[in-house]
């Protein structure tokens, strides 16, 4: 008493499902137990009534448990809903960028306490809402622009995560306005996406730089190591493009390597040659590696993360497409001969294929 009574919903399966309806399990519809050893157990604190646990920390360590098992088998369930279920996808059911500013307004109110500094930052702010209103608008209204409005709540997504690392390492209010000026322009060039991507030759070199400035705070934050092994070579790509691509890059690999707790954690970047008429990037870390089949993973809202909205590959094997050139995840063998280290073989693995330049096969 009193877990599996009709009703009781100790686990909030009917909260955690409402945001992910498509993939999580509600409380009506799943049967099961948990086997605990009393004498390793002794953490758990009945109640004086006997009617379930005391709710201290044993208790919500044992819950987590049981959820971290149960978000297993609803991504494999998944899977196999959308084998049988050809057309099947979840539905639009929140706009998390704009959680995420209230968010961010919140924080920033808790950590800066001149009320001058507070005014200049909101300002910054309502432009950003502002601005992001209208482009969902006609995102919405343009035909095929969903993949794009995933890409701006994306990106958008990450440097929100920077400036709140930025806050919690009090770093100069210049550099977080610096970044939030980053952040209302990268909103505003945003309305570009209405209007054809335009790709040409550019030399990666900078690109690549820049994908790393993109995260350097969360990269300290983590204490992530990132070996930079490459030289200057051109590729066919837009710029905003290759940029989204990397930061879906780094952002699945810094979750993983918290999640992991690998103890140095690293990320590795190099650029080859060695697939004919291609320039390619190399993108490994020493984390646990792919958890689920690559075949899977680039599929959209397919992830072993828990709560994790499983579009950063997808949108990233789209943005490769969009370009003419290929998402590919070399096997050891292949990473050996792309001379990825050997510290990095058995982590998860990344290659970005361009092609040089217009017209090639």
């Amino acid at each position: 008493m009193n877990y599996g009574e009709q009703g009781e919903d100790w686990l909030n399966l009917g909260g955690r499902r409402v945001n992910m309806p498509a993939k999580r399990v509600s409380n009506n519809i799943i049967l099961g137990a948990v086997f605990l050893d009393r004498e390793h157990s002794t953490d758990l604190v009945e109640k004086a009534n006997r009617e379930g646990f005391v709710e201290n920390e044993a208790f919500a360590e044992l819950v987590k448990a049981v959820l971290y098992a149960l978000d297993k088998v609803e991504t494999y369930r998944k899977t196999d809903k959308d084998l049988l279920r050809k057309h099947y996808g979840p539905q639009d059911t929140a706009q998390p960028v704009v959680t995420s500013i209230a968010e961010l307004r919140e924080f920033v109110g808790e950590k800066i306490k001149e009320a001058s500094t507070q005014e200049d930052i909101d300002r910054y702010l309502v432009r950003i809402e502002n601005e992001y209103e209208r482009i969902t608008e006609t995102l919405l209204k343009s035909a095929g622009a969903g993949l794009n409005l995933i890409v701006v709540i994306h990106q958008i997504e990450k440097i929100i995560k920077d400036i709140k690392a930025m806050l919690k390492k009090k770093v100069s209010f210049e550099e977080i306005e610096e970044r939030i000026k980053a952040l209302s322009a990268l909103v505003e060039g945003y309305s570009i996406l209405v209007k054809k991507s335009q790709k040409k030759a550019h030399g990666i070199k900078s690109l690549l730089d820049q994908s790393v400035a993109n995260v350097r705070f969360r990269l300290d934050d983590h204490h992530i190591k990132v070996l930079k092994d490459y030289s200057e070579y051109n590729a066919l790509c837009s710029e905003d493009h290759m940029i989204s691509a990397l930061m879906n890059l780094f952002d699945n690999s810094i979750w993983w390597l918290k999640y992991a707790k690998v103890e140095q954690p690293q990320i590795y970047m190099n650029v080859s040659k060695k697939i004919h008429g291609y320039t390619t990037v190399i993108f490994a870390d020493n984390g646990p590696g792919f958890t689920l089949s690559t075949d899977e993973i680039v599929k959209p809202f397919v992830t072993n993360k828990p709560d994790g909205m499983g579009i950063g590959l997808h949108l990233t094997q789209e943005i490769m497409k969009s370009l003419g050139g290929d998402l590919k995840f070399p096997n050891k063998s292949e990473a050996e001969d792309l001379n990825v280290p050997k510290g990095f073989l058995e982590g998860a693995i990344v290659a970005l294929s361009f092609k040089e330049k217009e017209g090639e096969k």
